[in-house]
């Protein structure tokens, strides 16, 4: 008993199991389970990490297989300081075929957090956005007055 939430040890639905508990809407079943095991082992440890370009970073790492490289325009600043930029992540995986762009577009859209616009690369190409178009929210117009609370332009 004392092994049954251990995803090292567990029996392969009980590793699914776990992984639900944490957030990962499926575990696939089809997928070897020493990628199961890594992919839940990653999503316990990277709760503190969720929602930054690390902790996505080492997700898609667990999931894929392949080589990750995370970049946002994010950051830490002081109150008033923070750029007006909109939040955008860049998200590029080598190539892959453990999972389909879909439930990498999926996971994507899960982890980074609302209001986050994103361009996703798997193998170099471009799957979203599907045209190149904006993937975020709307951005400020040009022109746009400060909000109660923006540092003045």
């Amino acid at each position: 008993l004392d092994h049954v939430s251990d995803p090292t040890v567990a029996p392969p639905e009980i590793v699914r199991w776990l992984g639900s508990w944490l957030g990962m809407e499926t575990v696939d079943p089809t997928m070897p389970v020493d990628r199961q095991r890594a992919l839940v082992r990653i999503a316990g440890r990277g709760l503190a990490r969720r929602g930054t370009a690390t902790g996505l970073r080492q997700l898609l790492e667990a999931l894929t297989g392949a080589a990750v490289s995370v970049t946002d325009n994010g950051g830490i600043h002081a109150d008033g300081e923070a750029p007006r930029a909109v939040p955008m992540a860049w998200v590029d995986v080598g190539d892959t075929q453990m999972v389909t762009a879909e439930h990498l577009l999926r996971v994507v859209r899960r982890e980074l957090p609302a209001g986050v616009g994103f361009e996703l690369r798997l193998g170099g190409r471009v799957v979203w956005p599907e045209h190149g178009g904006w993937s975020g929210p709307e951005p400020p117009p040009a022109d746009a007055e400060p909000m109660e609370g923006d540092a003045a332009s």
